[in-house]
């Protein structure tokens, strides 16, 4: 089933100094849902997510993507929305452009990077653009899920991308590209926490919250 926020929240918590934490998990894991209810909550200040800014910000991102943008394409915006359809992964390329240009403008405090990176390169990238920029890489939280669970809740949000065959080959690809990532961040010294999303959503914000916390207990000693 899909999951649902408790409609008692606790009291927000106070946003944190500047720095970004990496929310991953696979498809059905929950993590926009997350995402929101910290925004909501106030324990974060920004809720980033690649998939939101190539699809909201195409006409601000375009003079920076025209010039990866492949042949037989009329604009970035198609290109994209074939790599959707199509079930495509975005190049490396771009969604680094679109990190670069989203962190001259980071907003000041805690921000999330929903769902990114996405492959190794895109990880190497991100770690080396953060550095650059200043801006402290808090660590990662996995959201684990099963297959099970995660199939039951695509399939439940009725979507025309969900069919049982695109989420198979969402979960396999989750499976062999990005938990390779995910590795490749715990070998480099980014720390990693496992938060299961098999519970209330409730539970699940809560426990992202415990391990922002210890991290930041962590900062101070």
């Amino acid at each position: 089933m899909p999951l649902s926020l408790d409609p008692q929240p606790r009291d927000p918590q106070p946003r944190r100094e500047r720095g970004v934490f990496l929310l991953l998990g696979a498809s059905g894991s929950g993590k926009g849902s997350v995402g929101e209810a910290l925004l909501q909550r106030g324990a974060i200040s920004a809720h980033a997510s690649m998939g939101a800014w190539l699809r909201v910000e195409p006409a601000s991102l375009e003079p920076h993507l025209a010039p990866l943008q492949p042949t037989g394409f009329a604009s970035p915006l198609e290109y994209l929305r074939h790599c959707v359809l199509s079930g495509l992964l975005i190049p490396d390329s771009w969604t680094q452009a679109v990190i670069e240009q989203r962190l001259k403008h980071d907003p000041a405090g805690l921000w999330l990077l929903d769902g990114y990176p996405r492959t190794l390169g895109a990880a190497q990238h991100l770690i080396s653009a953060l550095e650059q920029a200043g801006i402290a890489l808090l660590g990662a939280i996995h959201l684990r899920v099963s297959n099970d669970v995660a199939t039951q809740r695509l399939l439940a949000r009725g979507r025309s991308d969900d069919s049982a065959q695109a989420i198979l080959e969402r979960l396999e690809f989750y499976r062999a590209s990005v938990l390779p990532t995910f590795e490749w961040l715990k070998a480099h010294g980014v720390e990693v926490s496992e938060v299961s999303s098999e519970q209330r959503l409730e539970l699940v914000v809560s426990a992202v919250e415990d391990v922002l916390g210890c991290w930041h207990e962590k900062a101070r000693t």
